[in-house]
């Protein structure tokens, strides 16, 4: 009976402690490994598929979620069903395959290394035909080929997209291109943008990729722009023209009041553009 009295006394004390303890929002994804973020429908909607935000313990976040769904209207293709990763800006990175189900292609071939590697180059393509492409245009029933599955004739691909698809993985190759490069994009460039914080922010700015540095560039005000200029310039010193441009366009006259700023910018005068020095020479020439 003491035990018992004991532990029930442990358990309202717990609770009790617990009531103070206080998540601030902007730390609330520092402590975490993942989190659900957003939901993916398979092409059939009865697939819901949950997306997560993961925190590895080198420090990135990126976007993941198994992905189960159908591919076609019809018992030609096998469910799918991957591991799909996107960036913090919603760009497809890579899918990977689940143990035991490989992905396979007409007449339930398995996929080859070669078909993998189509697979992964079209997905990766944001700007694919795919995307100009309704589902009923990519069969060209003036052409058919033969199922032994099914013991019967179906169209043949649509000799417009043949290059954009996976040989033999029509609505494998086209169903999965909308689903990762379609609004999920959106749905994940804004969970980043709601769940924004300092180690984000870092990854972006540090990152090699000129996408990622502009996205957190424009999260910056005119006083982060004065504020955090040795930053600024140290982003500059990459070289990259993209970026650089931007920067100048952005950076307010105010930066340029303090004279060790006018230094910082002439060191790093070798590496710009022509494009970025046409902005930023009228700050040199004032001195």
């Amino acid at each position: 009976m003491f035990g018992r009295e004991k532990f029930i006394t442990w358990m309202v004390l717990f609770i009790i402690l617990s009531g103070f303890t206080k998540i601030y929002p902007q730390d609330r994804l520092l402590d975490v490994v993942s989190e659900e973020v957003a939901l993916l429908p398979g092409k059939d909607s009865v697939f819901i598929n949950p997306v997560y935000l993961k925190y590895s313990e080198d420090g990135h976040f990126n976007y993941e979620c198994i992905l189960r769904t159908p591919v076609c209207n019809d018992t030609l293709c096998q469910i799918v069903q991957i591991k799909i990763f996107w960036d913090l800006i919603g760009d497809y990175i890579r899918f990977d395959t689940l143990p035991g189900y490989p992905l396979t292609k007409y007449d339930h071939l398995p996929f080859t290394l070669e078909d993998y590697n189509k697979l992964q180059a079209t997905l990766k393509d944001g700007n694919s035909i795919l995307g100009r492409k309704s589902e009923y245009e990519l069969l060209d029933n003036n052409r058919q080929r033969y199922s032994e599955k099914i013991d019967a004739l179906t169209g043949a691909t649509n000799l417009q997209i043949k290059n954009a698809v996976v040989d033999g993985a029509l609505y494998s190759t086209y169903t999965l291109w909308h689903l990762v490069n379609g609004y999920i994009k959106t749905e994940l460039l804004n969970c980043t943008l709601k769940n924004y914080n300092s180690k984000i922010e870092n990854q972006l700015l540090l990152s090699d990729n000129p996408k990622f540095n502009i996205f957190a560039l424009k999260q910056l005000n005119d006083k982060d722009y004065i504020d955090r200029f040795p930053e600024i310039i140290h982003l500059m010193e990459k070289g990259r023209p993209l970026v650089n441009f931007y920067i100048a366009k952005k950076l307010p006259p105010e930066a340029f009041v303090e004279g060790e700023n006018i230094k910082s910018l002439e060191l790093i005068w070798p590496v710009l553009d022509a494009n970025t020095k046409s902005i930023l020479g009228i700050y040199l020439d004032s001195e």
